[in-house]
């Protein structure tokens, strides 16, 4: 079964967004990028998802391989369906691609490329929803970075062992 291009998911995505279905994208989300259960994030404590099979290395070549609209597109979805820690998820995927993309040869056929102004965009647009209680599915769920952090009872330890060195310290 062959994968849709990444124009063909971009337009997919863009058009349940602008058509008014953008929690169709949260359904699938998973599916479209399954490299997403890489980023370590607090919206994941309370979920159980699956064992990753494929290789880290292997999942971020294919994350290069999406390209920077992509990303853009799903923040845009996600931000419209009130997920922010999804959306902050595909954010930080989206970062650690581009940071892979400059990296010669690393995956090859897809040249350096940057995110977008709009995934900037989409993520502060979704931050100010959540400010002003836009979104009622975010009140009834505790998913956001932002929200996990100003909860007491939350205790996220990042994974990753960087956060200790240096001024983080």
């Amino acid at each position: 079964r062959k994968r849709p291009d990444k124009h063909t998911l971009t337009g997919f995505i863009n058009h349940l967004t602008s058509t008014g279905r953008p929690e169709g994208v949260v359904h699938l989300l998973f599916v479209i990028l399954p490299e997403l259960r890489l980023i370590d994030h607090p919206a994941t404590t309370g979920e159980a998802l699956p064992a990753v099979k494929m290789r880290r290395d292997q999942a971020l070549r294919r994350a290069v391989k999406h390209g920077p609209y992509v990303y853009a597109a799903l923040i845009n979805a996600l931000s419209k369906a009130g997920q922010v820690g999804l959306a902050e998820r595909v954010f930080l995927l989206g970062q650690q691609a581009e940071r892979a993309s400059c990296i010669p040869e690393y995956a090859e056929g897809t040249p350096p490329w940057r995110l977008t102004v709009h995934a900037y965009t989409s993520l502060m647009q979704c931050y100010a929803n959540i400010a002003h209680r836009r979104h009622t599915a975010h009140r009834e769920t505790n998913h956001s970075l932002g929200s996990a952090l100003l909860n007491p009872r939350v205790r996220w330890k990042p994974k990753a062992h960087h956060h200790r060195k240096g001024y983080a310290q």
